[in-house]
């Protein structure tokens, strides 16, 4: 309030005044009221009106931890909330009812160091009459000391055994030189048998061959061919009776048993002179017989194709 009017080393003695409001907005009407003063210099005091406006004071609610520091793993501080800026007769417990301080730090997941800020868990606040601020506090969290890890003390190296002693020198005699020191040839003595490498066509005791087993082989298929076409012969014999041409079947017939004695010649031959249990070779001294009976067993089918022919035609012309 502010009295006007007075003189130098006059004193106001009472001025006092209320709105009509004590909260924020306006105007308000604010009257003046001063006790009356006496002096020469004065006719006396008025009492003047007066419009007042209100404006917000600024609260600050601010987070802290407590401790402020922690090491890595530790459990989270203690979150506290404070205010500052509250007017005489204003109380905050209305206002921290609602709010709770917190970090997003979690010991149980093993946070990495840093910085974690404490935050509130409303970002918007309100209160009559105060423009309200949030300021976060913050708390460092210290990661763990890293251990030395002393390395363990090498085991003392066992001694070197000591090294043998070397063997004394032993001299040796100088062996005598002969006079003519290029070796004389050993005189022969008498006829030697020079052996030569074997080779499949060597003839080797305890072996067998295998162009015997060929012809043994061909041969048989032979015969065996002779004996069903020996029995077609007989059984055509005896259906066709009465004909011109019986000397001609009685040669075939003949034809035909003996290409089955030489077709079982050679199997039998081979079985008698050869082992199969034994090493192979191509040929050996029993090739040349096998060979010549293969050869007869042949002669013995091409005179035989040539009678059957000649039968043929004999027939076609009695025909």
């Amino acid at each position: 309030l502010v009295a006007q009017g007075f003189s130098a080393g006059d004193v106001a003695v009472t001025v006092s005044g209320r709105a009509g409001s004590q909260d924020v907005g306006g105007p308000y009407a604010y009257t003046t009221t001063a006790a009356p003063i006496t002096g020469s210099a004065f006719s006396g005091a008025v009492s003047v009106k007066a419009d007042l406006t209100i404006t917000p004071a600024l609260l600050t609610i601010s987070t802290f931890a407590t401790p402020a520091s922690i090491t890595q793993g530790d459990a989270a501080p203690t979150y506290n909330i404070a205010a500052t800026g509250l007017a005489a007769g204003d109380s905050t417990a209305a206002l921290f009812g609602l709010l709770v301080a917190g970090s997003t730090y979690d010991a149980a997941a093993n946070n990495a160091p840093g910085t974690y800020a404490v935050t509130l868990n409303q970002t918007t606040l309100t209160a009559a009459n105060y423009t309200v601020r949030v300021v976060n506090g913050e708390f460092e969290v210290v990661a763990l000391p890293v251990i030395p890890v002393v390395p363990a003390a090498p085991a003392p190296a066992a001694p070197a055994a000591p090294a043998p002693a070397a063997p004394a020198p032993v001299a040796l005699a100088a062996a005598p030189v002969p006079d003519d020191p290029t070796p004389s040839a050993p005189a022969p003595s008498g006829d030697r048998a020079i052996s030569t490498p074997e080779s499949p066509l060597t003839v080797v005791d305890g072996s067998w061959a295998l162009l015997n087993l060929i012809l043994a082989v061909v041969a048989a298929i032979c015969a065996f061919a002779l004996i069903i076409s020996l029995a077609t012969g007989k059984r055509r014999s005896n259906e066709q009776t009465g004909q011109s041409d019986q000397e001609n079947k009685k040669n075939g017939h003949l034809w035909r048993v003996l290409g089955i004695v030489f077709g079982v010649a050679s199997p039998v031959v081979f079985a008698l002179t050869e082992n199969i249990m034994l090493k192979m070779i191509i040929v050996d001294q029993w090739t040349i017989l096998m060979a010549v009976i293969t050869v007869l067993q042949v002669t013995t089918m091409i005179v035989l194709r040539k009678v059957r022919h000649s039968r043929n035609e004999v027939q076609k012309a009695q025909a």
